[in-house]
């Protein structure tokens, strides 16, 4: 039989096992001898080349679910970072909105002065002294006892007090608030009451600023109390106090608890604000000596 006499049905028939080279050699060059002359089944061949598209739900299994997989991912970090954004947004503006509002708690307004007193504290617990004293408002305290001069009804020998630190100077006046300061926290430390431990519990807003408690331990073990008043420049005065007053269930009242009130009347000549040293204070309340 010759090629020409071969049916172009005959050759359609053949051209899958031939283009899955599944056919035997005489079959091959049968079907290529035909297509050097036959444009139609030409056209069937370049048909079978072309890459057949594949829908979703006829890929494979392991393909669709990790692809689905990769989505779900995708949503769920977007979904996460919403979710976060939220929360963000309550902490951070929100509740510090209500705060300032009400005029207590963290609010956006006393982040940083409630960062400066917990750095105090942390400077105390590491023995850092200078820089425990550089959060406080030495500059800020001497202008405004500058001013006190020309206010109504000030006594004269407050008045001759103020004038003598003027006349000093501000370089006078910061030094003999650093050494009292530093020799305060040496008697502390030499008492074994120094902080250990400082953190954040209230605040109340202020005039001037604002008035942060912190709640604290000492190395020797009592838990106290740190009062700071605040501005966003620094800490303007501080105490560390014990909570003197205990419940008593017997007679349902707070009555003093006598070595607590002594061990706070210790820690308040111990804490000694710089401001009010003695030899400042001396200046300006003579008659009180």
């Amino acid at each position: 039989m010759k090629n020409k006499e071969i049916s172009c049905q005959v050759i359609q028939d053949i051209l899958p096992l031939y283009e899955d080279g599944c056919c035997s050699e005489d079959s091959k060059n049968l079907v290529e001898e035909h297509l050097k002359t036959c444009t139609e089944c030409q056209k069937l061949v370049s048909r079978y080349e072309e890459p057949v598209p594949v829908r979703e739900e006829e890929k494979e299994p392991e393909v669709v679910s990790i692809q689905r997989g990769v989505r779900q991912i995708k949503r769920g970090k977007v979904a996460g970072f919403i979710a976060l954004a939220l929360v963000v947004a309550v902490f951070f503006v929100v509740i510090p909105l209500k705060n300032f509002i009400a005029g207590d708690g963290v609010t956006y307004a006393n982040l940083k002065e409630i960062y400066m007193a917990r750095s105090f504290g942390n400077a105390i617990a590491e023995g850092n002294y200078e820089k425990a004293y550089s959060y406080f408002t030495i500059e800020q305290d001497y202008d405004d006892l500058m001013e006190q001069y020309d206010e109504e009804g000030i006594e004269d020998s407050v008045k001759e007090g103020i004038n003598q630190i003027k006349n000093n100077g501000f370089g006078w006046y910061d030094q003999i608030c650093h050494d009292a300061f530093i020799e305060s926290m040496n008697e502390v430390q030499r008492a074994g009451k120094r902080i250990k431990t400082c953190s954040y519990k209230s605040s109340v807003k202020q005039i001037y600023g604002w008035t942060l408690f912190f709640d604290g331990e000492l190395e020797s073990g009592e838990s106290v109390t740190l009062q700071f008043d605040m501005t966003s420049d620094g800490i303007q005065h501080y105490c560390v106090m014990k909570n003197f007053m205990v419940f008593d269930e017997k007679s349902g009242e707070f009555v003093e608890d006598e070595e607590a009130r002594k061990l706070d009347d210790d820690l308040l000549q111990l804490y000694e604000d710089p401001c009010y040293n003695s030899t400042i204070f001396d200046l300006l309340y003579p008659e009180e000596q």
